[in-house]
């Protein structure tokens, strides 16, 4: 993810999946060539879990070729995105006021180092990347900026206070003072919790 245009009226994002996507289609189209120049001399069940392989591949390519664009335009107080795959788009927008909070997601493996940064509404939690492509420092700094332009500045001592009582084990005093905090129903607040603690 980078930042592609940065102002004190718009901030633009950029997600593009690296070589990843190209690498499977690749290996995908070539398992299919030699499974079809092969194709008399290898046994049925070779021939189907090759046939198996590619499909998988190429639906691996298709799920990790997502890029995504959003756009935060503090004139309008309006967050414009769009994600576009292999055959598909999809576009929207929110306004500034339906963001309650927004974190920052590790990836799994804890040891990765690398995170994702999530913009979290009343709906839903809509990650700005479909994959953990940042590091933990470039995350915080993203987010940090973006808890400025949206408004949510005291959103950094909430969490603070969120992770130090679900460290402590308080899960219901972290989930109570988020619904006091952020004006969260019970649910949106345990998922809330939930992200932080995998985070």
């Amino acid at each position: 993810m980078r930042i592609i245009e940065s102002s004190s009226q718009r901030l633009r994002t950029e997600h593009a999946p690296g070589s990843l996507p190209g690498a499977l289609l690749a290996a995908a189209i070539a398992i299919a060539a030699i499974l079809t120049l092969f194709y008399d001399g290898l046994p049925a069940v070779v021939v189907l879990l090759g046939g198996l392989l590619c499909v998988l591949l190429g639906a691996g390519a298709w799920t990790q070729s997502v890029r995504s664009r959003f756009e935060f335009d503090s004139d309008l107080a309006r967050i414009h995105w769009w994600r576009r795959g292999w055959g598909w788009r999809r576009h929207g927008e929110l306004s500034f006021d339906a963001v309650r909070q927004v974190v920052i997601q590790m990836g799994p493996g804890r040891r990765s180092g690398a995170a994702r940064v999530c913009l979290v509404t009343d709906e839903r939690v809509e990650p700005l990347a479909r994959d953990f492509s940042l590091p933990r420092d470039q995350a915080s700094r993203l987010a940090a900026e973006l808890r400025v332009r949206l408004g949510l500045e005291g959103a950094d001592a909430l969490e603070a206070r969120v992770r130090q009582l679900l460290e402590l084990g308080s899960e219901e005093e972290a989930i109570a003072a988020l619904r006091k905090q952020q004006g969260l129903s019970a649910d949106q607040a345990r998922e809330l919790v939930r992200h932080l603690k995998e985070s």
